[in-house]
């Protein structure tokens, strides 16, 4: 009897794992104007998936959140492998991207300015990029540092001087 209820649970537990769990907004605001910086969640669309995910590009201010007349470039949707967070400074812009998975719809309004912390200086790098001394890679700058342990997706090298941040 006790042999088939502890396979019946990790039964459950395989199954479950693939579940999507998380309720996110899906929207672009290259087509709908309700997902940039005046967000309206009303007028947006909503996925599932395991991980909200958000990504905005904007140009000239690098720093997190923008000023508020700078354009910025929103798209919110479901994501099935997390990137906590990144944000690269390039000569054409800034791209900032986040995934959340601790409630449904964190994916929504970006934090006002005054909400935000002091930003953190995190170096960037990926694929044989990251195998460079910190002095030799890229640095970005935003509210937390961390590492992701992949090979397929950008890294955030955490800043050793540093002492606040997450992994």
């Amino acid at each position: 009897m006790t042999n088939g209820i502890l396979r019946l649970v990790f039964v459950a537990l395989i199954a479950r794992r693939d579940v999507f769990s998380l309720k996110c907004y899906s929207c672009d605001s290259n087509i709908n104007p309700s997902c940039g910086r005046q967000f309206d969640s009303t007028k947006v669309d909503s996925c599932s998936g395991n991980f909200c995910w958000i990504n905005e590009t904007w140009k000239g201010a690098a720093s997190y959140p923008p000023p508020a007349d700078v354009s910025i470039t929103s798209i919110r949707a479901c994501a099935n492998s997390s990137s906590i967070y990144f944000m690269v400074n390039t000569n054409n812009g800034v791209y900032y991207t986040e995934t959340c998975s601790d409630r449904d719809y964190c994916n929504g309004p970006p934090p006002s300015s005054s909400n935000s912390s002091i930003p953190m200086s995190c170096y960037f790098c990926s694929g044989d990029g990251c195998s460079v001394p910190l002095a030799n890679m890229a640095k970005c700058n935003g509210p937390s540092c961390y590492k992701e342990v992949s090979n397929s997706k950008a890294y955030i090298q955490k800043n050793p001087n540093d002492y606040n941040d997450k992994e």
